[in-house]
């Protein structure tokens, strides 16, 4: 089996994408915990998810710069290691502030593997029995000489429509391991909230463990890179993150998907905080820990059950590259969410508010590895994990913003207000991207104008 397992980085990188799942599920206890037997207001939740997002922001460049210089495994297996001693220990006390560091700490965690494990996996298929390919760096130059050749047209790979349908298949099995946290989480939680953390964390712990065997990496190349000094490690890595963001400024669609996803992040942040209070206040029965804990975890089962067919369908759209179709797609599900989310700050039966927050989770689910896929086929090798990080990243800049922002609004004015201006802010994120699709000529291929596909680079 774990022969099977190294010899297939994509079954691997499926098998990571139910690990995530697992690990996010664990927000389903911690939620119940604050808001329904702890009380905590709008604000500080608000900050609860700050301490997480500022977190991301500050760690996710740096994270995908060091799994760009080092290489990806070590990243990857160290994220669910810490990701599990943070949700676990986070269960030690119910001090607010000691939730804050705990929720930083699984930040960081997230952020080694957010950007990595797409780049391991871009990395290894083409290099299949574990031969590196030129496209590496070059044939070993390093970075600044492999910017030289090949910084301006994304390195080859198995295949556009091959990786970017990867890539929503991950995201399928996220959802999978979503749905087997929750049942997992659910069942300990009404048992016990604190111990139902403390099993996922441990499962999150295992998982590191099994990467840490299983996990090969033969496709990325260090080349000279792990002869440097300090001082030069350090200004290798200035170079990649330099030439991340310079790629990412350059690429019009890039920058079109990165300013989205700055743009929902503000949005997102107060809703992922938000959202469960928001029911509890439009007329949720009177449950405690136990059994609120089963009703949340049947409701996120259930969004996460019909994001799977949605993925699927995603999957198909993507078997032939089409870069002005994908960025349409990607701002009509944004309008989409908007308006789920909408209905859920405005609509007083419970009900329809419900139906609003499925219709948001659902197509905010599938934004992300739609606009992870289209990042990430516009990156080259030398900083894919940068580039795909950076998404993270503005995302991150976004929550922070938007976080504290309307927790104030919500903890001073009303929380509907708080929520309607998220959902418009879901809605202004379609702009970019929108606008990039008409920019970009509509047809299959890498190549916009003036850019020659993928395949053609040298």
């Amino acid at each position: 089996m774990l022969r099977v397992v190294r010899s297939r980085p994509d079954r691997l990188f499926l098998l990571m994408g139910a690990a995530q799942g697992v690990a996010l599920a664990a927000g389903l206890p911690a939620v119940v915990w604050w808001v329904v037997e702890l009380r905590f207001p709008p604000l500080r939740l608000a900050l609860l998810g700050t301490a997480l997002v500022l977190t991301i922001l500050l760690a996710e460049a740096p994270t995908g710069v060091l799994a760009d210089l080092y290489g990806r495994k070590r990243s990857v297996v160290a994220s669910f290691a810490v990701m599990g001693a943070a949700i676990g220990l986070m269960a030690s006390s119910p001090a607010f502030a000691s939730m804050m560091v705990w929720q930083a700490v699984w930040a960081l965690g997230w952020t080694m593997q957010s950007g990595a494990t797409t780049a391991w996996v871009t990395d290894e298929l083409p290099a299949g029995s574990g031969h590196p390919t030129a496209r590496d760096t070059g044939g070993g130059r390093s970075v600044e000489d492999a910017r030289a050749g090949s910084s301006e047209v994304p390195a080859a790979t198995p295949g556009a429509a091959g990786l970017d349908q990867l890539i929503v298949r991950h995201a399928t099995w996220r959802a999978i391991g979503v749905m087997a946290g929750l049942a997992v989480a659910a069942g300990t939680g009404t048992w016990s909230l604190r111990g139902a953390l403390v099993v996922v964390g441990t499962l999150s712990l295992a998982f590191a463990v099994y990467l840490a065997v299983t996990m090969a990496e033969t496709g990325f190349v260090r080349g000279r890179r792990s002869g440097l000094s300090a001082g030069g490690a350090w200004r290798e890595a200035l170079t990649i993150l330099r030439h991340g963001a310079a790629l990412a400024l350059r690429r019009r669609t890039l920058l079109a998907v990165v300013s989205a996803a700055a743009i929902t992040g503000f949005a997102s942040e107060a809703i992922e905080r938000l959202d469960t209070l928001r029911l509890v206040e439009l007329g949720l029965p009177d449950y405690d820990g136990g059994e609120a804990v089963l009703f949340f975890g049947v409701v996120w089962f259930i969004m996460a059950a019909l994001s799977i067919p949605v993925m699927m369908w995603l999957r198909r759209r993507l078997a032939t590259p089409d870069t002005a179709r994908d960025a349409r797609l990607l701002s009509r599900l944004l309008i989409v969410a908007g308006a789920g989310a909408l209905a859920l700050a405005v609509s007083p039966i419970f009900a329809v508010a419900l139906a609003g927050w499925t219709i948001l989770d659902v197509a905010g689910e599938t934004t992300y590895p739609l606009a992870e896929a289209m990042a990430n086929r516009e990156a080259t090798s030398t900083v894919r994990a940068t580039v795909v990080s950076f998404l993270g990243q503005a995302e991150a800049l976004g929550q922070v913003i938007g976080g504290v922002s309307l927790g104030l609004v919500a903890q001073y004015v009303s929380l509907p207000v708080a929520l309607g201006v998220a959902a418009g802010l879901l809605a202004v994120a379609a702009i970019p991207v929108a606008a990039a699709a008409r920019a970009r000529p509509a047809r299959a291929g890498w190549g916009g104008a003036g850019e020659p596909p993928r395949g053609d680079a040298s």
